[in-house]
């Protein structure tokens, strides 16, 4: 990805409003090159007439410009207070505009970095549910903390073309003041580039380096913090400690090599600057032929300009050595906020779509990766208006993937999911998601309480009380007098105040907030002992006839309790029809291929 490319794609996130002020930072940045540039002019203009007075009267371009300052006449003392003043206004335009620059510039950037946060989030949400799959989601959290280096892109460059236009404005002083004068600091801006140049491949290649093995930190950690469970009881603690301490030792290095090179340029340019003056100095003196007076004058502003050109040209050098050093950061950001788009369907087609017949699932086929196998192949099969249909199989048989497909978070790669007459894909997804209601096998529960929990995706404030209480009452919730706050009970991130078979409850009375049509379970009740899952199993055979429900379990006492029985075998619905055909056919496996066709 190139530097344009880069650019581009944060320019595209960043607000309208942003975007102004952004141009405003500039703008006080070019007025604050202005002002530093007569800063520098004045300060080499008082040590020159302060050194020899009569040949700073005596220069032809001084005297011009005396000619056109008004109330100055050409007396030594009305000099040397112009000079005085103007030096002391120039400085302390100078401090006014620097902070005020770099306190706009500082807004600014949190703003950017809000902007970058923003942008990625919203991608990341828009991306697919299989393209969330691949990934780990300890790496996309990260992408997160990355949103200093959308800032700091805009704050680097913006550093950079102020330096750059302080230079030139530095070198057109001195080109207007004597040409001679243009030829050290043209050495000394060339022999900037060459330290750049040496520098930059390193630094690129190091930062690059580093930055993969960040991604490995981060994985080790996040593995033992999200497992912290699995390492306990599988005593892997010194396992990750050794894995971290092997990575942490092999950064190491990288990091201290970011830090030498951070001031290797600097170092190496004060070297150069202070040879390349000393010799220009010595031959003004001592071969040019130019009298004392005049070399002195020459070399005080040489040596302002040089004060004020070498940390210039340092922050040019450190600010394409930050873009280096933050490039991978920046290319993995810009990947993640390119790649997602969300999804658009118009809001007439949400409305037209009424779950008012069976859902077809016609010669469905699907795989993760055009090189793996396929997960399901030809699967055919009716979900019945107002009827509970179970699928059972295996472990591997394709049952959850068959939910997902259901759902909508993925597209089968052959075939098609019909909803009465419509077809489910981008266009109606949005709709259909609006009424299912779906219970995973282990459920996400929030940090929050347990009215936000279930009322999930819902603002705090339209949260339904009365709503919830009955979802509860549906869920077999029977343990809310049991918390300190009842509902306004904060269950921790991940449940950790709760049961695995409380938290597989919530999941359910979440499902049912919203008041679908379609019901769909992934084996909801498998988290929960035989008591309470005679009681959801209960609430839930409650709502027969009344709403379609599909599960997928293990426990074929639920799918006994089930109207229809899909059972999938290796990624095909190798039969369905009625619990007391399908599963003593499943009990003993012993389906075959020819004679139920009369059962579907």
């Amino acid at each position: 990805m190139t530097i344009t490319e880069l650019v581009k794609i944060f320019w595209s996130i960043i607000a309208p409003d942003n975007k102004k002020r952004l141009f405003f930072v500039v703008f006080m940045q070019c007025v604050a090159a202005v002002v530093e540039n007569v800063m520098a002019v004045s300060i080499a203009s008082f040590a020159s007439f302060s050194v020899n007075p009569q040949a700073f009267l005596e220069n032809t371009k001084v005297i011009i410009l005396l000619s056109h300052i008004p109330f100055v006449e050409a007396r030594v003392v009305d000099i040397m207070l112009f000079l005085v003043a103007a030096m002391v206004v120039s400085v302390a335009l100078k401090v006014v505009f620097s902070l005020s620059s770099e306190y706009m510039q500082s807004t600014l950037a949190e703003k950017i970095s809000n902007d970058t946060a923003m942008a990625t989030m919203k991608s990341l949400m828009a991306r697919s549910f299989s393209w969330h799959l691949k990934q780990n989601p300890a790496d996309l959290v990260l992408a997160l903390q990355w949103r200093q280096f959308g800032s700091g892109l805009c704050s680097t460059i913006t550093q950079i073309v102020f330096n750059i236009m302080l230079a030139l404005l530095l070198l057109s002083t001195l080109c207007f003041a004597d040409p001679v004068l243009v030829i050290p600091m043209l050495i000394i801006s060339c022999m900037g580039g060459a330290v750049y140049k040496v520098f930059r491949g390193r630094v690129s290649s190091t930062s690059k380096l580093y930055f993969y093995i960040c991604l490995v930190i981060n994985a080790i950690v996040s593995r033992g913090i999200y497992g912290v469970r699995e390492v306990k009881v599988f005593q892997a603690e010194n396992y990750l400690e050794k894995e971290l301490s092997e990575q942490l030792d092999k950064g190491a290095p990288y990091r201290a090599l970011q830090k030498f090179y951070a001031v290797c340029p600097t170092n190496a340019l004060e070297f150069l600057v202070i040879m390349t003056v000393g010799g220009f100095g010595a031959y003004l003196i001592i071969w040019s032929g130019m009298s004392q007076g005049a070399a002195v004058a020459m070399l005080s502003l040489l040596a302002v300009s040089g004060w004020r050109m070498v940390p210039a040209a340092n922050k040019i050098i450190t600010g394409f050595k930050t873009l280096e050093q933050s490039w991978p950061y920046l290319e993995k950001l810009a990947t993640y906020i390119s790649g997602g788009h969300r999804e658009v369907y118009e809001d007439g087609e949400q409305a037209e779509l009424c779950f008012d017949n069976d859902i077809r699932v016609d010669n469905l086929a699907f795989s993760y990766d055009v090189e793996s196998l396929p997960v399901l192949s030809d699967v055919s099969f009716d979900i019945r208006k107002a009827q509970t249909t179970a699928i059972i199989g295996d472990s591997g048989a394709g049952k959850s993937t068959m939910l997902y497909l259901l759902l909508g978070l993925l597209d089968p790669t052959g075939g098609n999911i019909l909803l009465g007459d419509r077809r489910l894909d981008a266009t109606t997804r949005g709709a259909w998601l609006k009424r299912v209601g779906y219970v995973p096998q282990s459920p996400y529960v929030q940090t929050g309480t347990l009215a936000e929990n279930i009322a999930f995706g819902v603002p705090k404030p339209e949260i339904s009380i009365d709503r919830v209480m009955e979802c509860c009452k549906l869920a077999a919730i029977d343990f809310i007098d049991e918390l300190a706050n009842g509902l306004d009970t904060v269950v921790g991130d991940g449940g950790v105040r709760l049961s695995g078979g409380q938290c597989q409850r919530v999941a359910i009375a979440r499902a049912l907030y919203r008041d679908p049509c379609v019901l769909i379970f992934d084996e909801a009740t498998s988290a929960l002992d035989t008591h309470n899952e005679q009681a959801v199993m209960g609430a839930l055979m409650s709502l027969r006839g009344k709403m379609t429900m599909v599960l997928v379990t293990h426990r074929l006492d639920s799918a006994f309790a089930c109207d229809r029985v899909v059972y999938l075998r290796k990624g095909e619905a190798v039969v369905v029809g009625a619990p007391d055909e399908i599963i003593p056919l499943y009990k003993e496996r012993q389906v075959c291929d020819v004679g139920f066709s009369e059962c579907r």
